[in-house]
């Protein structure tokens, strides 16, 4: 393991994402012969969890206790690099002229403060699956934020899609509804004689990683809460978002 990481634009990336999700932070190796590192996060409530793999390889000392601060530091440099060096660090330009010193964070306190994540292996089968859009996802936060709604119920029936944003706890249709008919087809998996019906909080949709996703409904035979799975289209991501609402009908 070199004592040194140089960090690349897309891991940057997959840090701010990861930091509005949990601000505690640390790093797991995938055990991978090709290098790399998976890093995973999840919400307070563990409903909500995420999963990247990155190129970077890092030292298993890598943990930070503030992400936020963390990155804060990082942005002073155009290019840059950690250093390892035993309980601390430096953060400094790829070409060497600035640097800053950071402690990681203690063993002690990382078995404390940094989430154990309880993610499901990544699936290779599924119920159901729909792209969703970049600019469904704006499209939806929007409606929400206008409308001062926070949910969406997604309903795919004879292979077609629609969403609805609305209030968490409401039924039926009035103004505050908005409406989504038929935004995409299903790509796959759907059992065109039944009716799927499920729902999540709009927070999670804000939680993603800008760009276009498939969407893969999950019902699970071991536990009562199905989950959907969002993956990334361009990169190794996959969000993992438990339902509170769902049937099959």
């Amino acid at each position: 393991m070199s004592n040194s990481t140089k960090l690349s634009v897309s891991a940057l990336e997959i840090f701010r994402n990861f930091s509005g999700i949990c601000n505690s932070f640390a790093l797991w190796e995938d055990g991978s012969d090709v290098g790399g590192t998976t890093l995973k996060t999840k919400s307070e409530t563990n409903g909500f969890i995420g999963i990247a793999k990155v190129a970077e390889s890092f030292p298993k000392e890598f943990k930070v206790y503030d992400l936020g601060s963390f990155l804060s530091v990082v942005s002073l440099f155009k290019d840059p690099e950690i250093i390892y060096a035993g309980k601390h660090g430096k953060i400094k330009e790829k070409d060497g002229r600035n640097s800053a010193t950071y402690s990681w964070m203690a063993e002690t306190i990382a078995s404390e403060k940094v989430p154990e994540v309880p993610a499901p292996p990544i699936p290779t089968t599924f119920e159901v699956t729909f792209d969703l859009s970049a600019s469904t996802i704006k499209d939806l936060i929007k409606a929400g934020d206008v409308l001062s709604l926070d949910y969406v119920t997604f309903t795919v029936e004879s292979k077609q899609v629609s969403a609805v944003v609305k209030a968490e706890n409401q039924d039926g249709g009035n103004k505050d509804l908005f409406d989504v008919p038929h935004f995409v087809k299903t790509t796959g998996g759907a059992n065109e004689a039944k009716t799927y019906v499920f729902g999540m909080k709009l927070e999670n949709l804000r939680w993603l990683l800008t760009g276009d996703y498939d969407l893969q409904y999950i019902i699970s035979a071991k536990t009562s809460k199905n989950y959907v799975v969002v993956k990334h289209k361009a990169r190794d991501l996959w969000y993992f978002i438990a339902l509170d609402n769902h049937k099959v009908s």
